[in-house]
């Protein structure tokens, strides 16, 4: 799954195997993480209407200008993964499409596109509190998943839009506070589903439509100011459900109903019933007047009142004891239940109740209620704990007391539903220290994410365990690639994972990955959680054994437990039980034992991954009734047999990855009927037979290694059919017979290597034909005739090697001239004496030169240019000259000298002695025992393995140890050993380094000598 390479890739570490791909980076894979439930496959993009409708989202309304556009990146003609659409600001994502929109409070500034129609998976969409204008795109009405429209407090204008009720599902509907005129519409009595309707605060005109009275899901209808006449229907009084009906500021008239009276199951949101009076009640702002006379509902006393008096009036508010006017400016917050008693000349006394409510306008649910205690304290916590003055997005904690839930919903990354915080979300916001044991507190909380941030450590809090609501965990360490920031540099967490994880029932995303300090076993109680979809605890320092428990996990369909180099034992049969399973990726661990049959019933699963580890035995033929399965890699370990026949079942098989083994056997014709496959690697084990001419079939395949087995038989022609391939590797094997002219139809082939076989006859014109070619390596055959002058046609050929053939002729001068050619091979290629100067090539890399030691050993001399040499199979000398070279030994026991300049020296296999000479040189031992002179300049010296540096000078020379990874400049072994010093240490993966550094004393040794940061 997840495939990435362990090793650095840099100009300190330039070395790989010739011929081999490249393999992915974890950037190209991370669709797999997605977040909440919903784990997209491999590196899924965004849906291109999805896409296309967010790009105009943003330009409509001005998105460089919003407040948070965080992550809303349109750089790329193409959607982007998934997975990265998901971290932008204010948009959820679920299976590759956009479900969510909430950019309340945003500073849109324009119109809304049509675009937005094409959101087929939309579910909410709330643009609330911006200076959003124009009308409502009729194209909205589209969105038949849509339940959430929010547009209240913005400027939108003309009608309401009758077509809203095709969007059948809708549930809360929010246009209050826009500039809409006309009437009410009818229609959307239709919306049966519809459990929140505002539409106040607008220039609505007419009569309260009666046909609301159908709405029986309905708990909330707002139309208060606006100019709505006439009077309550009786049918109001049908609504079973409602909570809060707010009428006040319009031009009713009449008496309420005595239906709306029988409404005793309707609560307000503070509990207090609902007006059971002709009274209504009232809701108001603090600061803003309010006038009422409630003489009105007196009728069934004398009309000669004698005064009227209040109980229970908001301060700042009066009542006339002659007239019934209640008016004042309300100045304290609250919900205030006012007793209003009448009497009249005669002695009558009548009492009324009725509520009045002064608070800021609600977003629409009448809620501006002040966050958790408990949850405010946890954010706080989280924002010292983690140096929150340095993130990239800041909070405002200053408050002692919790601040309105509304305002807690601003900030980066927070999100509160009903005053309690639901989800935490701070991707690569620079979080920096531990984790405080209050987040256990804030018992509502969803999804906890905080992934890829620089330096968080320590430990996972135990009190976790109990955010039973909880769906998602996601904390791992930092992955960015494009970060410049040492290895070295970074905190991780560790600890061991509390076993109270395992209480976390509603869990779906635990993803731990790459905190390389994560030690201890992995908790058997994390099979108790039922509802999980994704287990990641990749790249940790866990060991132990995989507990048999994770079996029980029937939902899940993530389980990456790869590059945890310490956990051994075997691959649990019970791991055949999880039928909901699309990953399995356990490569780069120490794992042992034989492949469990049961892993082929895992119907569902699309990528198994095992590579890098020490299994045994054969391949189980029952893999093949994976029929869903992509990728299939178990490269690295120490499997026998054949290879199973059965594999040529797997149909939507992409990749097929079997190379350094121990398999033998014939290549199954049948995996000529793997139709879909792209990627075919079986190198590197004993393979023996033919080249089945079943292969020819592969249309999709684009890499075919199948070098260093013990192949033989003549190349099939038929392979010149595979009209997508890039890489032919068939080198060290025992071919015979001719080149195919058919390989020069392989219109994308980039490398075609062919050497050390027993290829005979000559090199077909045809190759002339491939016009992507880069590399040709046709050396240590039987190959004669003349060189083709059609390969000149090759205009990307970078590397040509035909030394160690029996060719004739001369070399076509214009194959030399090639602009892009860089390495020739020819010696012993042709028949005939043949000489560099011959050549007359300048600015080329000599791969061979003249032999003077004796077959096999060669002398490469350079001048004053920028030379680039590579030894051979011999005993090399590689004198570089003036210029800034480049040599790089080989195998065997070679000689490199560097001259003057800044050079670069490796000495790859072999025992070698490297001369850097004058100039700031790098000087990189290989895997021999190889003895390094840096001489004059500042030299860096790069070591993995058992090596001498002889003229080290601290202060001025360098160490670089060549592997991941060194746990501190205290972990080094310094030591002295007779006049030398010596240097040992050790990394992952058995990497390590034994240094003997002669007349340096231990003492003149510290961290500053080493261009690792520890």
């Amino acid at each position: 799954m997840i495939n990435y390479q362990v090793g650095q890739d840099n100009e300190l570490n330039p070395m790989r195997e010739m011929g081999e791909k490249d393999i992915l980076t974890k950037s190209q894979l991370e669709a797999f993480m997605a977040g909440v439930p919903g784990t997209s496959e491999e590196n899924d993009l965004l849906d291109v209407n999805d896409y296309a409708a967010l790009k105009a989202l943003y330009t409509s309304t001005s998105g460089e200008n919003w407040k948070n556009n965080f992550g809303w990146d349109f750089s790329s003609d193409t959607p982007p993964p998934a997975s990265v659409v998901s971290n932008w600001h204010g948009v959820t994502v679920e299976d590759g499409r956009v479900t969510k929109i909430e950019l309340n409070r945003n500073n849109l500034n324009g119109m809304l596109p049509s675009e937005l129609g094409d959101l087929s998976n939309l579910q909410k969409l709330r643009l609330q509190s911006n200076s959003i204008s124009g009308s409502i795109p009729e194209e909205l009405g589209s969105l038949g998943n849509l339940q959430d429209l929010g547009l209240y407090n913005n400027s939108l204008s003309g009608t309401l839009p009758s077509w809203i009720v095709s969007i059948s599902d809708l549930q809360f509907l929010g246009l209050s506070k826009n500039d809409f005129h006309g009437t009410v519409p009818s229609e959307y009595s239709e919306l049966g589903n519809l459990r929140q309707l505002g539409l106040a605060q607008n220039s609505l005109s007419g009569t309260l439509p009666s046909e609301y009275g159908e709405l029986g899901n309905l708990q909330h209808l707002y139309l208060h100011e606006n100019s709505l006449g006439g009077t309550l229907p009786s049918e109001y009084g049908e609504f079973s459900n409602l909570r809060n009906l707010w009428l006040h500021g319009n031009s009713l008239s009449g008496t309420l109903p005595e239906s709306i009276k029988d409404l005793s199951a309707n609560k307000r949101l503070e509990n207090h019933p609902i007006v059971e009076t002709p009274i209504l009640d009232y809701e108001m702002v603090p600061g803003e007047s309010l006038s009422f006379n409630v003489s009105d509902h007196f009728s069934d006393i004398n009309d000669n009142i004698a005064s009227y008096s209040a109980e229970g009036l908001p301060e700042g508010l009066t009542i006339d004891s002659s007239s019934g006017a209640i008016g004042g400016i309300p100045t304290t917050e609250g919900s205030f239940l006012v007793t209003v008693t009448a009497s009249d000349d005669a002695g009558n006394v009548v009492s009324d109740e009725f509520n009045i409510d002064v608070r800021s306008t609600p977003d629409e649910v009448a809620s501006d209620e002040v966050l958790n205690a408990n949850d405010y304290a946890a954010l706080k916590a989280l924002y010292h704990s983690m140096n929150g003055e340095n993130w990239q997005t800041l909070w405002d904690i200053s408050s002692e007391t919790p601040p309105k839930a509304s305002v807690v919903s601003d900030w980066h990354g927070v999100t509160v539903e009903e005053g309690r915080v639901t989800k935490i979300e701070l991707i690569e916001n620079s979080l920096s220290g531990t984790l405080p044991s209050e987040l256990g507190n804030l018992s509502n909380l969803q999804v906890l994410n905080l992934n890829d941030n620089l330096d968080i450590y320590g430990t996972i809090p135990s009190e976790l365990g109990s955010l039973g609501n909880l769906h998602a965990l996601e904390l791992s360490g930092y992955t960015n690639e494009n970060s410049h920031r040492n290895f070295e540099d970074e905190k991780h967490l560790s600890g061991t994972i509390p076993s109270e994880l395992g209480s976390l029932s509603n869990l779906q995303v635990l993803n731990l990955e790459h905190n390389l300090d994560m030690s201890g076993t992995i908790p058997s109680e994390l099979g108790s959680l039922s509802n999980l979809q994704v287990l990641d605890l990749e790249w940790n320092d866990l060991s132990g054994t995989i507990p048999s428990e994770l079996g029980s996990l029937g939902n899940l369909q993530v389980l990456d437990l790869e590059l945890n180099w310490r956990m051994s034992g075997t691959i649990p049969s019970e791991l055949g039980s999880l039928g909901n399973l699309q990953v399995l990726d356990l490569q780069g661990n120490d794992l042992s034992g034989t492949l469990p049959s049961e892993l082929g019933e895992l119907g569902n699963l699309q990528n198994l991954d095992l590579e890098d580890n020490s299994l045994s035995g054969t391949l189980p033929s029952e893999l093949g009734s994976l029929g869903n399965l992509q990728d299939l890699d178990l490269e690295w370990n120490d499997l026998s047999g054949t290879i199973p026949s059965e594999l040529g079942s797997l149909g939507n098989l992409q990749v097929l990855e079997l190379r350094y083994n121990s398999l033998s056997g014939t290549l199954p014709s049948e995996l000529g009927s793997l139709g879909n496959l792209q990627d075919l690697e079986l190198q590197y084990n004993s393979l023996s037979g033919t080249l089945p001419s079943e292969l020819g079939s592969l249309g999709n395949l684009q890499d075919l290694e199948l070098q260093d087995n013990s192949l033989s038989g003549t190349l099939p022609s038929e392979l010149g059919s595979l009209s997508n391939l890039q890489d032919l590797y068939l080198y060290d094997n025992s071919l015979s017979g001719t080149l195919p002219s058919e390989l020069g139809s392989l219109s994308n082939l980039q490398d075609l290597y062919l050497y050390d076989n027993s290829l005979s006859g000559t090199i077909p014109s045809e190759l002339g034909s491939l016009g992507n070619l880069q590399e040709l390596y046709l050396e240590d055959n039987s190959l004669s005739g003349t060189i083709p002058s059609e390969l000149v046609s090759l205009g990307n050929l970078q590397v040509l090697e035909l030394h160690d053939n029996s060719l004739s002729g001369t070399v076509p001068s214009e194959l030399v001239e090639l602009g892009s050619l860089q390495v020739i091979g020819l010696d012993r290629a042709l028949s005939s004496t043949i000489s560099f100067d011959d050549l007359n090539i300048e600015d080329k890399e000599y791969a061979s030169g003249f032999p003077v030691f004796g077959d096999g050993d060669y002398l490469f001399m350079g001048d004053s240019s920028n030379d680039h040499f590579w030894g051979r199979d011999g005993n090399d000398t590689l004198i570089g000259g003036y210029g800034d070279d480049r040599l790089i030994g080989r195998d065997g026991d070679d000689r490199l000298y560097g001259g003057s300049g800044d050079d670069s020296l490796y000495g790859d296999s072999g025992d070698d002695i490297l001369y850097g000479g004058p100039g700031d040189d790098y000087i990189g031992a290989g895997a021999g025992n190889d003895k390094l002179y840096g001489n004059e300049g500042a030299d860096t010296f790069g070591v993995r393995g058992r090596h001498t540096i002889y003229d080290f000078e601290d202060g001025i020379d360098k160490i670089y140890l060549d592997f991941y990874y060194v746990d501190g400049f205290d972990s080094l072994e310094i030591v002295k050993t007779g006049s030398s010093t010596s240097i040992k240490a050790e990394g992952l993966g058995g990497m390590y380094v034994d240094l003997t550094l002669p007349g340096v004393e231990p003492g003149s040794i510290s961290e500053s000598d080493f261009v690792n940061r520890f």
